[in-house]
């Protein structure tokens, strides 16, 4: 029972990561969610290409169409995960600069300053701005 209880905390949450990263940028997420099952599909393709190029040079057949499709399908996964690397870190800076700018805009509705003089409330703050990346 207790296991069931962590799991559905443990997608409570991702639900709730995955809301935030839709709030911050929504094509960027999609193409976050998109990009990664595409990323294996080259890696099935080199494999194959690269047997079809071995069994059409022992069949002494013509292999010039199996080793372009093994060139392209190496050039996609060498360049695919660089890519998604960039576009990821491009969707932490904007749900990092999301999360700042929510931040900011609670603040606008404190009754006055004073809750900044407690230092267990400015610590929490400063953690969630310093840590909001994570």
């Amino acid at each position: 029972m207790k296991k069931l209880h962590f799991f559905q905390h443990y997608f409570g949450l991702l639900l709730s990561t995955y809301k935030l990263f839709f709030k911050a940028a929504r094509i960027l997420t999609a193409f976050v969610f998109l990009l990664a099952p595409i990323q294996a599909i080259p890696s099935v393709f080199v494999v194959n290409a690269g047997q079809n190029v071995i069994n059409d040079v022992s069949n002494h057949q013509n292999f010039v169409a199996s080793i372009i499709i093994w060139l392209i399908a190496t050039a996609l996964t060498q360049l695919l995960p660089p890519v998604a690397t960039s576009v990821q870190s491009i969707l932490t800076d904007k749900l990092t600069g999301f999360i700042n700018v929510s931040l900011m805009t609670k603040s606008q509705y404190l009754p006055s300053l004073s809750i900044f003089d407690d230092s267990s409330y400015y610590g929490d703050l400063k953690m969630l701005k310093d840590d909001a990346s994570w």
